[in-house]
């Protein structure tokens, strides 16, 4: 009985100890990381981040999936695509998003190509724009693939609300389940395969 009484808690613990932050400062770049379902979340807040000058250009990854259908263009367009027209919307610039090349299909993947595309352009530091749930194995995963550089490296969690459910109550929902206990696993496997 207290087991069940005391769950709440326990699992607002879990989805808090998924979240990190570093403190806002200026940067070279804004990168978003993907995340299919979240890139309406991400891309504001990148947005958001953007008009008050914590850098001058926002970096996309592409994760290959697409998003729903889109009658205007009588297709199935990228995520990619959808965040870019997001962050477009939202008053970033065109030629402000960078949108890096090949695909990446896992965070690891995405981090190595973040951080080529950081040394060939020589930028010396970067905000990460990612979900909440996400930050904590996102930051692990950027220091690892990062080390060495000299890169500076800033993570900033969207604040769950939109595409994501709130600490307190992400167990009552399947998508919370997907993104904090989802997320506990990943971090789990990151640790021990990479």
């Amino acid at each position: 009985m207290i087991l069940l009484l005391s769950w709440p808690f326990f699992a607002w613990i879990g989805a808090r100890g998924l979240i990190v932050a570093t403190p806002l400062e200026k940067t070279d770049a804004i990168a978003v990381l993907s995340g299919s379902a979240t890139f309406h979340e991400r891309t504001a807040y990148a947005a958001e981040l953007y008009k008050q000058g914590i850098a001058p250009v926002i970096l996309l990854t592409n994760d290959g999936g697409h998003s729903g259908w889109s009658r205007k263009e009588r297709r199935n367009p990228l995520y990619v695509e959808s965040a870019t027209d997001n962050l477009e919307l939202l008053g970033v610039p065109r030629d402000k998003i960078e949108i890096l090349s090949p695909m990446v299909d896992s965070t690891y993947v995405e981090a190595g190509r973040l951080r080529d595309h950081a040394v060939q352009h020589n930028l010396h530091s970067i905000t990460f724009v990612t979900s909440a749930y996400h930050t904590r194995r996102a930051m692990w995963t950027l220091e690892n693939r990062f080390r060495g550089t000299g890169i500076k490296l800033a993570i900033q969690p969207v604040a769950p609300g939109q595409d994501t459910p709130p600490p307190a109550t992400w167990w009552l929902s399947t998508i919370g389940w997907q993104l904090v206990g989802g997320e506990w696993v990943k971090l789990f496997y990151y640790h021990l395969v990479y």
